[in-house]
């Protein structure tokens, strides 16, 4: 009865989906999660969920042009906008079973014995999350803010471990013993969202200011007891990020990233990584040390009064991994 009312869930969140190959480039099979959150006075109830103030209308047009540059690149794509926790629980599931789809034909694949001696070298598995909408940090923990969930609550980490969506579950994921059994994978967590503490503004304008920007949240420093890293010049090994993992961050620890009023405008930091991700030739380390840099040259010259966003990443067993998104002189045709 689960399998089946989980069928009918994966089916309603993802209407209109259409399967298609998962290879991207020779050798590798790409898979996407993406995730975008914008709408948050959708189901407006009784007990004051989020306000239209902190609506974040520029994520609309991130997940979508994320979504077709993936595609671009070669990557299955799963989409969901404006989801609650049940739909994004759903949503996980539904990666995570195309995910372990993909391992099981590697898995045969390594196991028939060809005259092809190169099939168990060429075989990589990537896997991509990506999540655009509000967020918030509680010491190593990140939360992604479902659709439905009530403003005045938001500063009680209890409340957020049981009605939020976390970083740990994309991690639980990525940490599926089927999964492990691939030799080549690759793990992406892409998070643009805000890295604030867990409070809540007393007022609308107090992050919400004159150019459109939406943030939900506050600011503070880093303590001088908690790592502080470089956010755009280099990656820190994470003892909890699964192996062969990359996590990037729109910006620093207990810092705000940049959404928009305006719907026809990106991100900053999405903007700058569809920009680059498009980029042929580019590996991952150089890849998001560039996005970085763009992002905290534009927002210092658009926005010198505000505090500078700084995206950051981390990784773990990432050091050897030559990949690139798109790579030179390779043909790559949408898969959806």
């Amino acid at each position: 009865m689960r399998t089946l009312i989980l069928c009918l869930l994966i089916t309603s969140l993802f209407q209109g989906c259409t399967s298609f190959p998962t290879q991207g480039v020779q050798g590798e099979r790409r898979v996407a999660l993406v995730i975008g959150n914008f709408d948050y006075s959708k189901e407006a109830q009784e007990d004051k969920p989020l306000k239209d103030w902190i609506n974040a209308p520029s994520v609309k047009k991130d997940v979508e042009d994320m979504t077709n540059t993936l595609r671009s690149l070669g990557f299955h794509v799963l989409q969901v906008k404006n989801a609650d926790k049940k739909q994004m629980e759903v949503a996980l599931q539904a990666f995570k079973a195309l995910l372990k789809k993909e391992a099981n034909t590697f898995v045969q694949a390594n196991n028939t014995e060809t005259e092809d001696k190169t099939t168990e070298k060429e075989n990589t598995l990537v896997a991509l999350f990506y999540y655009a909408g509000h967020g918030l940090t509680s010491g190593n923990e990140t939360y992604l803010v479902p659709i439905g969930m009530k403003t005045e609550n938001l500063s009680k980490e209890e409340y957020l471990k049981e009605n939020a969506f976390t970083r740990t579950k994309v991690y639980e994921v990525y940490n599926d013993e089927a999964l492990k059994s691939i030799k080549k994978r690759i793990n992406f967590v892409i998070l643009d969202a805000c890295r604030t503490d867990l409070q809540i503004p007393p007022n609308n304008n107090e992050h919400n200011d004159n150019d459109g920007n939406v943030s939900l949240g506050v600011e503070r420093e880093i303590a001088d007891s908690e790592e502080k890293k470089p956010a755009t010049s280099g990656s820190n090994p994470g003892k909890e990020i699964p192996p062969y993992t990359f996590l990037g961050y729109a910006t620093a620890k207990y810092s705000s990233a940049t959404a928009f009023k305006d719907e026809q405008k990106n991100s900053v930091y999405t903007e700058k990584l569809l920009y680059f991700i498009s980029k042929p030739g580019l590996f991952v380390f150089e890849l998001f040390d560039k996005v970085g840099k763009a992002v905290v040259e534009e927002r210092r010259e658009n926005s010198p009064d505000k505090p500078t966003q700084k995206p950051h990443f981390s990784s773990n067993e990432m050091s050897e991994v030559n990949f690139v998104f798109r790579p030179e002189a390779v043909n790559q045709t949408p898969r959806w």
